[in-house]
């Protein structure tokens, strides 16, 4: 009998735990959502008519948007599929989907250093955040352990918090205006 209520009672934690994760990964799926149609309907665009000359400079922040955008909406797209699992309660999706966003760390990480300091230390931030908080989310999700995904669902949240943050940074910046990212709001 007491077997049986732990296990009741460990089950009901479980449940609390992926859903607390999954209220996390909602929240960041509809903000990727909101931040992806501001791009799609709002985004102006840099004149791409002329190659630049090869150089060995550093790049302008310009530059380094054009190369960096489409590995940063590809984590957005990432973590916006995390969410879309742990929302629809599927544990081996969620899994699936916190290795393909590891995937999209790696290369937006590879990317750096972005011309602005600031602009560096926040996506390391970010990055340091999820990559925290991703092999939890694999783990817990093909252990189904709460624990592990409540661990990475606190990760995870941090790591969209200074996504925000890079991304408003991205917005006040007077070299990256034109290209008018977007927010991610969490």
């Amino acid at each position: 009998m007491a077997t049986s209520t732990h296990s009741s009672k460990s089950q009901r934690l479980q449940r609390f735990a992926v859903t607390r994760w999954a209220v996390f990964t909602v929240i960041g799926a509809l903000s990727a959502c909101a931040y992806l149609n501001d791009t799609a309907t709002g985004s102006g665009s840099l004149d791409h008519t002329a190659t630049p000359p090869m150089s060995t400079a550093a790049p302008t922040m310009n530059e380094w948007l054009e190369q960096s955008e489409p590995l940063i909406h590809n984590l957005i797209s990432a973590r916006n599929d995390v969410a879309t699992a742990a929302g629809d309660r599927d544990l081996v999706k969620t899994g699936v989907a916190c290795q393909t966003a590891t995937g999209a760390i790696a290369n937006l990480h590879q990317q750096l250093p972005s011309p602005d300091p600031v602009l560096n230390e926040t996506l390391q931030q970010a990055i340091s955040s999820y990559e925290a908080g991703l092999p939890s989310c694999i783990l817990g999700a093909g252990n189904k352990d709460g624990e592990g995904l409540h661990r990475a669902a606190t990760c995870i949240s941090q790591g969209d918090a200074a996504m925000q943050a890079a991304l408003d940074r991205l917005g006040n910046n007077s070299a990256a205006q034109p290209r008018k990212l977007g927010v991610l709001v969490v």
